[in-house]
């Protein structure tokens, strides 16, 4: 791999797997990444807790949104529970509940949505395929309005049903909403802002 130049798409789950091999370690079966020198994904997952489930192949970016605006059921699988409040920039704004595709190619800065049925599609596909292999809840796929088993179908596309939200969204995006030293909103758009989750307690303890 010295002096080796690559394209193929890698992930931050890839490291360990990397520097195993690297060292002539045995990776764990339960490993999801691979090593770099091995890399040869169709496609990358990502995202963020109650937001956008998110997807690329490398072309494009697909970004799934919750089907109905309670964004439910959402549910927390982990001891660690992380909430992320502020959307990190104007794409993220443009329309937190309703999904977004982004043509890297034509558009890198992921300023111009589509709607592209085919795409849209295949991109879905991809998803749901990602979405099992790394053991998504049934909840997560209730709460994105994706089959927890059998094929990916038409009924599944989302991008049009909500297309009228993404336009009314990016609409009320000013350059003065985000100021060159900041990357956070300072404003949040009432039309498209997701609602405030509830606080979650542990048993036991009391509210603030």
């Amino acid at each position: 791999m010295r002096g080796e130049r690559r394209d193929s798409l890698v992930q931050t789950i890839d490291f360990a797997p990397t520097l195993l091999d690297f060292f002539g370690l045995p990776i764990p079966d339960d490993m999801r990444g691979t090593p770099l020198r091995d890399t040869a994904r169709d496609a990358g997952l990502f995202g963020s807790f109650g937001g956008h489930v998110s997807l690329t192949d490398g072309r494009y970016v697909y970004m799934r949104a919750p089907a109905a605006p309670g964004n439910t059921p959402l549910l927390e699988h982990t001891l660690m529970p992380t909430h992320m409040h502020r959307h990190s920039c104007p794409r993220s704004c443009a329309a937190p509940n309703s999904s977004l595709l982004y043509d890297l190619l034509d558009d890198p800065g992921q300023e111009r949505p589509l709607a592209d049925d085919e795409v849209e599609l295949r991109m879905i596909g991809l998803l749901v395929e990602l979405m099992r292999a790394n053991d998504a809840p049934p909840s997560q796929y209730e709460r994105l309005g994706l089959p927890y088993t059998g094929p990916v179908a038409a009924e599944h596309l989302q991008i049009r049903r909500q297309w009228a939200q993404v336009e009314q969204c990016q609409a009320r995006i000013v350059p003065g909403d985000y100021p060159a030293a900041r990357s956070a909103l300072t404003r949040r758009c009432a039309t498209c802002s997701p609602p405030r989750r509830p606080k979650l307690y542990w048993p036991n303890t009391p509210p603030d």
